[in-house]
């Protein structure tokens, strides 16, 4: 993968694109060293990498590292449309942008419908052990509860989340 994306950065850099043209490069999950991949490569690791790594590139910015504040992938369309200048959209984005100290209602919050959950305060050892995670009952996590329920069902209109134009 280095070599491949290494290979596409140097061209892009030579392209007309790498003047007005931003390019975020992540993965979508961290790694855990499963019984595959102990077996082909013959070792007996066993550590989670509970990290991903985000790079964004935008023409004329100036190269920063920001520390990301235990946030998380959650945070990566809130942080992508706050460096675009989308402020204030309405959305149920599960994050917050990584360029921002004022945290969304949302922040902590995960959901695998039917079910919300909070890792608000905890460390990420926790996180990744699954310790001490709450089931969410607030009113942020009924409402979004409310979204998903209406999102994964269309034809059965079953939120109190207004519809566009309403």
């Amino acid at each position: 993968m280095d070599n491949a994306f290494g290979k596409f950065w140097k061209k892009f850099q030579k392209s007309s694109l790498a003047k007005n043209t931003i390019v975020v490069f992540t993965a979508d999950h961290a790694s855990y060293p499963d019984q595959l991949y102990q077996n082909t490569f013959k070792t007996k690791r066993t550590y989670f990498v509970s990290t991903i790594p985000l790079m964004i590139y935008v023409p004329n910015m100036e190269s920063k590292t920001i520390d990301a504040n235990s946030r998380n992938s959650l945070g990566l369309a809130p942080t992508i449309l706050d460096l675009v200048g989308v402020d204030k959209a309405s959305n149920y984005f599960l994050g917050t942008s990584l360029f921002t100290n004022h945290p969304t209602a949302y922040e902590h919050i995960s959901t695998v419908p039917p079910v919300s959950y909070s890792t608000a305060g905890l460390t990420e050892k926790d996180t990744i052990e699954n310790k001490n995670i709450q089931i969410g009952d607030t009113p942020e996590t009924r409402k979004l509860n409310d979204y998903y329920s209406f999102s994964l069902t269309p034809t059965k209109k079953t939120s109190s989340v207004p519809e566009a134009g309403d």
